[in-house]
């Protein structure tokens, strides 16, 4: 049985840092019973069952943001969850409404420059991206994911210099992304050769 709402939250947590996904799915369901009024169970809930069941996902976010219309915390991250979800017109409509109720003190200001980015990249808007990803990346190189997306931008449009300088200031911030650390091999790989890697260092090659 779940106890008070902070302790829900606080186990939700726990699970989620210890990779107990299905215990934290189990924990969340109990809860939206237990406290169905919450915007925060109901969106952690909505990010659990990615993966599991999206439309139950996509029905637990669209609560969250019933339950809290004006909160730009809320309405980003269900924003950020859609867009996981493929719902390109939903993410961008609450990422807007996001900033539009966000005040100039909101914390999660270049996250949700970040998640812009990442929607205008959804919609093939890349120098509307770029300057998005770069504004995110520029004032908060340490975010996970911020360099990378701005990197896998400039990969795709050829600029792989570029694109493995942001790379390498990004682990100097954020040394735990291991899918950028992989990019970042694949791109030294590329402009320099198997010899540049470090050793021990190891890829797989792909037929052409």
């Amino acid at each position: 049985m779940t106890t008070g709402l902070e302790q829900v939250l606080e186990r939700s947590r726990e699970l989620v840092r210890a990779d107990r996904h299905p215990e934290n799915l189990a924990l969340l369901r109990e809860a939206l019973d237990e406290h169905p009024g919450e915007p925060e169970i109901a969106l952690r809930a909505a990010v659990a069952y990615y993966g599991e069941d999206e439309d139950e996902a996509e029905r637990l976010a669209r609560r969250a943001v019933a339950l809290s219309p004006e909160d730009p915390a809320v309405l980003m991250r269900a924003a950020s969850l859609m867009l996981d979800l493929g719902r390109v017109d939903d993410a961008l409509d609450w990422s807007r409404q996001a900033r539009d109720r966000a005040d100039p003190e909101f914390p999660l200001v270049f996250d949700l420059a970040h998640l812009v980015g990442k929607i205008a990249l959804a919609r093939e808007e890349p120098e509307v991206a770029e300057r998005l990803l770069r504004l995110a990346f520029d004032h908060q190189p340490e975010s996970f994911g911020h360099g990378r997306y701005l990197a896998m931008l400039l990969d795709s449009q050829g600029r792989r210099e570029e694109a493995l300088e942001v790379v390498d200031e990004a682990l100097v911030h954020s040394s735990d992304d291991p899918d950028l650390e992989a990019l970042g091999i694949g791109l030294r790989l590329i402009l320099f050769g198997p010899d540049t890697l470090p050793p021990g260092t190891t890829f797989t090659q792909t037929a052409d």
